[in-house]
């Protein structure tokens, strides 16, 4: 199917989700096309081009929990609070990939066909950071969830003792 195609009408008596899957259908087809690259960039650019628009909310989300942070650290009156400051920190950790992975796999690579030898070899840089980066996102997110069930436990163990 080409990329400028269209998924047309649906059939009479089609339902809401099979036009959208239909249409999700399309755009996984035409996205997988401009990214390029194997499956764990393409989910990484898909997840990107949906969260893009959110890009504000995340920013604020970001500056407020680095703000409960250094409230807890600085303005605390000579007790800590570890299971928030541990909590804070998931949050920033979780922000900061979120952010990571927003600007870094928004844009797609570009198209090499009919390019120079400097452009293809930049392209394949290109792709090969991106490669690279999808990995230690994987990777990284891994080591995120675990600090926040880590992060969780022990805000569940001060509640209840």
């Amino acid at each position: 199917m080409p990329a400028s195609a269209s998924p047309g009408p649906a059939p009479r008596g089609c339902t809401c989700a099979v036009r959208v899957a239909r249409g999700l259908a399309l755009r996984s087809v035409t996205s997988s096309r401009e990214d390029g690259g194997g499956a764990l960039e393409r989910f990484y650019a898909r997840l990107a081009r949906r969260l893009y628009r959110w890009r504000g909310l995340v920013w604020l989300l970001g500056l407020l929990a680095c703000g409960g942070f250094a409230y807890l650290v600085f303005d605390s009156s000579g007790d800590l609070d570890p299971p928030l400051m541990a909590l804070s920190v998931a949050l920033v950790l979780w922000v900061l990939g979120l952010l990571t992975t927003i600007h870094g796999f928004a844009e797609p690579l570009p198209d090499l066909g009919g390019a120079s030898a400097l452009a293809r070899l930049r392209g394949r840089i290109a792709r090969l950071v991106r490669w690279v980066m999808a990995w230690v996102m994987t990777a990284l997110a891994a080591v995120v969830v675990l600090v926040s069930a880590r992060a969780l436990a022990l805000a569940f163990r001060s509640l209840s003792g």
